[in-house]
C-alpha cells in the first residue's frame, strides 16, 4: 500500500473503526452460525429419538412406558424448533449488521483508495508539466546555440569574403 497523506488521518481513523465494527460483526456472526448450527443438532437429535421405534412389551404397561417416553420428547422438541427459530434469526440479524458494516469499511477504504489514485494522477501531471518546462528550456537554449553558431558562421563567411576580395584585389593591382 502506499505511504499514507496526512490529509487522509481523519478518513484512516474513520476505516480504523470501520475495521473493527467489521471484524466484531463477523465473530458475532461465527457465534450466531455456531448456535444455529447447535441447535439444528439438538433438533435432529431428539427428532430422530422420536422416530426411533420404542420397545413395547406386550401388555398395558408397556405401551403406558412407551406413551409416557414418547410425551416427554414433547416439550424438547418444541423447546428445540424454538431455538432453532432463534438461532437462525439471530443468524440472519448477525449477517445483517456484518454485511453493513462490511459494506460501510468497503465505502471507507473505495473513498481512500479514490484518493490516493487522484493524488497520484495530479503527481503525474506535476511531473509532465515540469519536464516538459524542462523540454522547452532545453530546447530553446540548444536553439539559440544553434543560433549563435550560424550568426559566428555569418560573421566568418562575411571576413572570409572579404579577405577573398582583398586578396584578389592585391592580386589584381600587383
Amino acid at each position: 500500500m502506499t505511504r499514507p497523506h496526512p490529509a487522509d488521518a481523519g478518513l484512516r481513523a474513520v476505516a480504523r473503526i470501520r475495521e473493527v465494527r467489521e471484524r466484531d460483526g463477523r465473530l458475532e456472526l461465527g457465534e450466531a452460525t455456531q448456535a444455529q448450527a447447535r441447535a439444528a443438532a439438538t433438533l435432529d437429535d431428539l427428532e430422530r429419538r422420536l422416530a426411533a421405534p420404542v420397545p413395547v412389551d406386550g401388555g398395558a404397561g408397556g405401551f403406558a412406558v412407551a406413551r409416557t417416553a414418547l410425551l416427554g420428547l414433547h416439550e424438547p422438541l418444541t423447546l428445540a424448533r424454538a431455538d432453532l427459530r432463534d438461532a437462525e434469526a439471530r443468524s440472519l440479524d448477525a449477517l445483517a449488521r456484518w454485511q453493513s458494516a462490511r459494506s460501510r469499511l468497503a465505502a471507507v477504504e473505495g473513498l481512500l483508495q479514490r484518493r490516493a489514485e487522484y493524488r497520484a494522477e495530479e503527481a503525474r501531471r506535476a511531473e509532465t508539466r515540469e519536464l516538459d518546462d524542462i523540454a522547452g528550456r532545453l530546447h530553446e537554449a540548444a536553439r539559440r546555440v544553434a543560433h549563435d553558431r550560424h550568426d559566428t558562421r555569418d560573421t566568418h563567411d562575411t571576413r572570409d569574403t572579404r579577405d577573398t576580395r582583398d586578396t584578389r584585389d592585391e592580386e589584381a593591382t600587383a
